[in-house]
């Protein structure tokens, strides 16, 4: 019986045939259209060729029988397209925009002559797309580029779209991770948990939650964003609300960059009603974005052929979280609590006897010491009397430093196979004031949140034939969580005196818990261990 073993290779092959459709990509576009003449008779078999402006890349293709030409998965941009026809004039179409996931048709009438003549024609800016009847509308460079964005969240552009509500309170600019915001924004009255978001074609949600972003892309380093909110295709299956799909920019022939800075400062705030001053606050966000093509002196000119992208980050905040709350007074400390069983309305009762204590006083030989030196050590002296109870008042610091690293390079083996890849690695540390895992409302004990983040994702497009056309495209995300708990004000080492033992030592007999130590930082607390997320492919013919 005669047997044949298919290799790995030969397997891949037949199922990027085997999976091919008509879906668009999710990170491209296409342009269409007929060659016609005078008469409105179609010119079949005519090459037409299209250039980006920006790479000075070109495509070639050529009409079928009913003078139709295609060209599919396409990157964001700006082209021109040309036709050179024995009989006809040179025609020349410039500036025609094509936009993520669009499907723009421009339909040319060349008209009879020599082709040393030749008709040159600007696109008409404002493109309609009547190949389907999805509601969209893309913010581009220039609207990206002059938003006024408080944290700079590229969530809040979606704001521009009509039917578009603003309704988070969470703190937008420490981006991804276990803190992370949902989407401050919703859609014609649905939940802003039904919305898809997606970076470079490539599904951008958290799995846990179903709402935040895993990577929030920097807003300087985005070429536009499409928001579609109805009738969009099944391709956007993931999600039942509106689609976001942000794309990366692209280097260029022609290198450019840029260096920022955005500031806030305390300085210029007014002071919260429950602080005497204005509570601290400095914030600034800086870096820079370079983009070109990749020139190795002597060695390698990728000019019409390879070009990067990259993006760097940086967010440092120092601001104060103003929380009100009860401490010991030092009465109390001492064991009276007169003032308060007066404000109760209630006498002091002994625990031993369920009587009242004299005077509501508890005798000095009562108090245990180490109760009492905890007090000391762990628990801050009141600093605020406007409120009977309340009388602590924290304006506790909290440390926000995060970093978002991006690089996307593009490179076009031959007109017929392009590759293009896009790496972001996030990086952001917080450091709560007060509360988080510890509980506390005092800055005693603080809540270290370390998130670090890795996405990419790739694509190589095999343009076939004038007719069909495969793309490959793989996504992955990988990202974890530590949490630390760190003392602030209180000592780093075990009082002199306390001699408490361990909490519950008959529940870590077999030593799997960590034992509780005075340092200055604590042990890993929590953990979310790293894993990866892929996509799959897409291809079309």
């Amino acid at each position: 019986m005669w047997k044949h073993r298919f290799t790995p290779c030969t397997r891949l092959a037949v199922a990027i045939l085997l999976l091919s459709s008509t879906l668009p990509c999710q990170n491209t576009g296409s342009i269409e259209g007929t060659l016609t003449d005078a008469s409105q008779g179609v010119i079949p078999g005519a090459t037409v060729k299209l250039t980006q402006e920006g790479t000075g890349v070109d495509y070639t293709t050529a009409t079928n029988g009913t003078g139709y030409f295609l060209f599919e998965h396409l990157p964001v941009g700006v082209y021109d397209i040309s036709v050179n026809q024995q009989g006809f004039k040179a025609f020349s179409l410039k500036g025609v925009k094509l936009d993520v996931a669009s499907r723009v048709r421009q339909d040319i009438g060349l008209t009879v002559g020599q082709l040393s003549d030749s008709v040159t024609v600007e696109a008409n800016p404002v493109q309609v797309d009547t190949a389907n009847g999805t509601v969209e509308a893309v913010i581009t460079t220039e609207q990206i580029q002059t938003a006024v964005l408080n944290g700079r969240h590229y969530a809040r552009l979606a704001m521009l779209m009509p039917g578009a509500v603003y309704h988070s309170g969470s703190d937008e600019l420490s981006g991804a991770g276990l803190n992370g915001p949902d989407s401050p924004v919703s859609f014609n009255g649905l939940n802003n948990k039904s919305e898809g978001w997606f970076v470079d074609g490539a599904y951008d949600v958290n799995f846990g939650n179903g709402a935040a972003n895993t990577h929030v892309p920097v807003i300087d380093s985005l070429e536009e964003v499409q928001v579609q909110t109805s009738n969009y295709s099944a391709r956007w299956g993931t999600t039942g609300g509106v689609v976001i799909n942000a794309v990366t920019r692209s280097g260029t022939n022609s290198p450019h960059g840029s260096a920022y800075e955005f500031l806030r400062n305390d300085k210029l705030d007014a002071r919260n009603f429950f602080s005497p001053t204005a509570v601290p606050l400095k914030q600034n966000q800086f870096g820079f974005t370079v983009g070109g093509p990749v020139v190795i002196p002597k060695v390698y000119n990728g000019r019409n052929r390879t070009f990067f992208f990259w993006s760097e980050d940086w967010r440092r905040r120092r601001n104060a979280s103003t929380s009100l709350t009860a401490t010991p007074t030092d009465a109390m400390r001492s064991g009276n609590f007169q003032a308060e069983a007066t404000r109760l309305n209630k006498p002091l009762l002994d625990p031993s006897n369920k009587q009242p204590f004299p005077g509501n006083i508890i005798p000095a030989s009562r108090i245990d010491p180490n109760a009492a030196l905890m007090l000391k050590t762990y628990f801050p002296a009141a600093n605020y009397s406007l409120d009977p109870f309340n009388n602590y008042l924290n304006n506790g610091v909290a440390k926000l430093d995060p970093r978002t690293d991006t690089v996307k390079v593009d490179h076009y083996l031959t007109d017929k196979i392009r590759f293009s890849a896009t790496v972001s690695y996030d990086n952001i540390p917080v450091l709560q004031p007060n509360s988080g895992l510890a509980g506390s409302p005092f800055p005693v004990i603080r809540q270290l949140e370390a998130t670090t983040g890795l996405t990419g994702n790739g694509r190589v497009t095999f343009t076939l034939s004038p007719r069909t056309t495969n793309e490959v495209s793989y996504s992955i995300k990988r990202y974890g969580v530590v949490l630390t708990l760190q003392d602030d004000t209180a000592p780093s080492v075990r009082p002199s005196g306390l001699n408490i033992k361990d909490f519950y030592p008959d529940a870590n007999t077999l030593h799997l818990i960590r034992k509780s130590r005075f340092r200055a930082a604590g042990e890993a607390s929590a953990r979310i261990n790293s894993h990866w997320t892929p996509r799959g492919m897409t291809t079309s013919s």
